[in-house]
């Protein structure tokens, strides 16, 4: 055995950690939704809270930080922790705030079980990004509807969710983007993809990758050969034109179901890509 110059022990392997001894009970799952305007207040934890925005815009502030809440993305408070949310748009806000603790084997009698804090299992930062896109809120959602049951069996099916939603977070945890960049860039470029009728932005799309939006705006160029703009704009206008060909929708409707909020603008961008469009009314 020798110390490197932090005193600490090298050339011994560290077990992994065993998640087989961790067990969670989940104490109530709550989805609030409000408008513009919304403020959740700052709330003293005495367990794990896990927020997750189910749709609109949010900031979410823990003690003294305030961060942006992006869709697909778990925020963590770990208890005797403070933490608010307030709206950041002039959009609906929904979350949910879901309530737990955890707990392993006391020893080696299996008799016993004593809280423990998050360790390997949760994110060391609080939050991260979880794949595929829906996943975290599906869970959140079923978790909230069977816990809500008045039969006992289906509320217990509910612990089994909390289960999975921890499993997914601790799966994603160690894979978490920004350790790989080009794992990051690939879950920005699926999230575009799927959600090109969101606001979408180079720094809404950055936060998924864990990296600047200056330097995500240039790799992704880099990488895939088209900006993440140009590109949502190319999906959006294909998006379109495929409506087009197999409806008589007004060109408002598509537009808007695309992703413009406003019509003249879509016109002009569907134009210069393929020629006159239809009428606008």
């Amino acid at each position: 055995m020798t110390l490197d110059t932090n005193g600490r022990v090298t050339g011994e392997e560290v077990p992994p950690f065993d998640f087989s001894r961790l067990t969670a009970k989940l104490w109530d799952v709550e989805i609030v939704a409000g408008s513009s305007g919304f403020r959740l207040e700052q709330q003293l934890t005495d367990s794990y809270v896990c927020l997750v925005l189910l749709g609109g815009d949010g900031k979410l502030q823990r003690e003294s930080k305030v961060c942006r809440m992006y869709p697909d993305t778990v925020y963590i408070c770990p208890p005797h922790s403070t933490f608010g949310v307030f709206a950041a748009g002039s959009d609906d806000i929904s979350l949910a705030i879901v309530r737990l603790s955890l707990f392993e084997e006391a020893d080696s009698s299996r008799t016993k079980l004593q809280a423990v804090q998050a360790g390997e299992l949760l994110p060391p930062d609080g939050e991260c990004q979880v794949a595929p896109a829906g996943r975290l809120a599906a869970l959140c959602r079923l978790m909230h509807q069977h816990s809500q049951s008045g039969d006992p069996l289906i509320r217990w099916r509910g612990q089994l969710h909390c289960l999975e939603f921890l499993h997914e977070i601790a799966a994603a945890a160690r894979h978490k983007p920004g350790k790989d960049t080009r794992h990051g860039l690939e879950r920005a470029k699926n999230y575009l993809e799927e959600h090109f009728a969101d606001h979408l932005t180079v720094e809404r799309l950055a936060a998924i990758t864990g990296i600047s939006p200056k330097y995500f705006a240039d790799l992704f160029k880099k990488t895939y050969g088209v900006s993440a703009l140009d590109l949502l704009t190319q999906i959006r206008l294909t998006k379109a034109k495929k409506l087009m060909l197999r409806s008589n929708r007004l060109m408002r409707d598509i537009a808007h179901e695309v992703g413009y909020r406003d019509e003249f603008y879509f016109s002009r961008k569907f134009k210069k890509e393929f020629g006159l469009p239809r009428r606008h009314t």
